[in-house]
């Protein structure tokens, strides 16, 4: 059996473009967008920028946190999709004695960060999440509780309840597209050609194809953080495409710096 709970949603973030740079020198370095949501696609950013490269800051998702406060009656394990979802539970509740299960080291971080003190990270998507799970999860305590986005990428609940789990779905946030003026006033607004862009989720992916498919936008490199991510740009042919090798922001880094070795023609690090 399985309960979803809804609720009002707070505003989401203002989408500013900012172009993050940490010396005058930066205007020699390749400048990537990073287009995931706030606050994280400041931390990732200042990641980059420790790596050599320049940054423009213009997410193409706004999060856009609930109102409402998840009813934890008989609630035993909580299930993490995301770090917004974490920040949006540590937002409504105070409670932190829950099993945790997260569906990447960043997110069990993040869940840690919050106080939890029983964290296991699934180190992949969705379906690694949904299998460890199904291998872990004590079911004698009680109800699992989904925290995510309105439109999860998977079918977690389902399968769980398949699976004979007493599940609990809690709709967290949901996301919104920038308005696309604000994208392409960012986008023209650069001093400087795209070496390329990173996409860090599906839903981002599938924004940036609506974009491609109703501007003439000029981009570099596209770099996906997933193959499903991938499969939801559907970007015109021409556009270059790398996929990381793992659903996380290292690999994707990785896929990002071998682009950049092919543009030098240099097997130096960078």
């Amino acid at each position: 059996m399985a309960k979803t709970l809804h609720g009002a949603s707070d505003p989401p973030y203002a989408a500013v473009a900012v172009v993050m740079q940490r010396s005058r020198s930066s205007s020699a370095r390749p400048l990537v967008w990073v287009s995931r949501t706030q606050p994280f696609a400041d931390q990732s950013a200042e990641r980059l920028a420790a790596l050599g490269y320049a940054c423009l800051v213009l997410p193409l998702m706004q999060v856009v946190y609930s109102q409402s406060t998840p009813d934890l009656t008989g609630v035993g394990t909580l299930v993490f999709t995301s770090r917004n979802g974490v920040a949006a539970f540590a937002r409504r509740r105070p409670e932190r004695e829950f099993s945790v299960f997260a569906v990447g080291d960043a997110t069990a971080a993040a869940a840690r960060r919050a106080a939890f003190a029983r964290v296991v990270s699934a180190a992949g998507d969705v379906a690694a999440l949904c299998r460890l799970v199904r291998a872990q999860a004590r079911r004698e305590l009680g109800v699992v509780l989904r925290v995510g986005a309105a439109e999860p990428a998977g079918t977690l609940v389902a399968d769980l309840v398949a699976d004979g789990f007493d599940v609990a779905d809690w709709v967290a946030y949901h996301s919104v597209l920038t308005d696309e003026r604000q994208i392409l006033d960012g986008l023209l607004a650069l001093k400087s050609n795209l070496a390329a862009v990173l996409l860090y989720s599906p839903k981002t992916a599938q924004g940036l194809g609506r974009l491609l498919a109703e501007s003439k936008v000029s981009l570099g490199p596209i770099v996906c953080i997933s193959l499903a991510a991938a499969k939801a740009l559907a970007a015109p042919a021409h556009y270059p495409l790398r996929i990381a090798k793992r659903p996380n922001e290292a690999s994707l880094f990785d896929a990002l710096h071998a682009i950049e070795l092919d543009r030098r023609g240099a097997l130096s690090p960078i």
